[in-house]
């Protein structure tokens, strides 16, 4: 069973602040309660690190292009051991993908804005990834509305690449005011029939 003594913010932490020895079997450790996340934090905050051993602002991106390297290194270990299931390769895609960009990257956190707060922040990729997910399962809905409409067969891909911004114009230029080439409150009634035409919903609509 695996004993989980920090949080992924607290392994962030220890991983970027700066020591001058740190024992890598305690940072393997570390790396291992949060091997699922703790990349994708290496990944989103090492561009934010100011090094504490650089001296200038050359030297700070030589270490951001190592760092780099490490986190895109491990990466392709992570695709090879999720497509293989080949975990013998854990502990050094940890070393790579966290460690060793972590620590090229040790020192202060940098605020970029006025007013940011000064803590790491959390991979902007998983809410893409949830925001993609969410795009598709609509997109596939819709989809679903127009084939069983029976006024049209295209399949999901099709549709996003050839209907949805024409669909997208029929539901809304009607709307418009006549200045800007719709039919204002004339034009509700021809979008309602456009959607019960295809079987769209309000919920597709919106």
């Amino acid at each position: 069973k695996k004993d989980i003594t920090t949080s992924v913010f607290q392994a962030v932490d220890a991983l970027f602040r700066f020591k001058p020895v740190e024992p890598l079997d305690s940072l393997s450790n570390s790396v291992f309660q949060h091997m699922d996340l703790l990349p994708l934090f290496v990944q989103e905050n090492y561009v934010q690190m100011r090094p504490a051993l650089c001296g200038s602002e050359l030297h700070r991106l030589d270490l951001m292009a190592v760092a780099a390297a490490r986190v895109s290194e491990g990466d392709v270990f992570t695709t090879y051991m999720n497509r293989t299931q080949a975990w013998a390769l854990m502990t050094p895609n940890g070393v790579l993908a966290c460690i060793l960009p972590a620590a090229a990257m040790r020192g202060n956190r940098e605020l970029y804005g006025q007013g940011e707060r000064n803590f790491h922040r959390f991979p902007s990729l998983l809410g893409k990834i949830s925001k993609k997910n969410k795009t598709e399962r609509l997109f596939n809905e819709i989809t679903k509305n127009l084939r069983s409409s029976g006024c049209s067969h295209v399949t999901t891909a099709e549709f996003i690449t050839r209907y949805a911004f024409l669909m997208k114009r029929l539901l809304t230029v009607p709307l418009f005011s006549t200045q800007r080439g719709g039919n204002e409150i004339e034009g509700i009634s021809r979008v309602v029939s456009f959607m019960r035409d295809y079987n769209l919903s309000k919920d597709d609509w919106l």
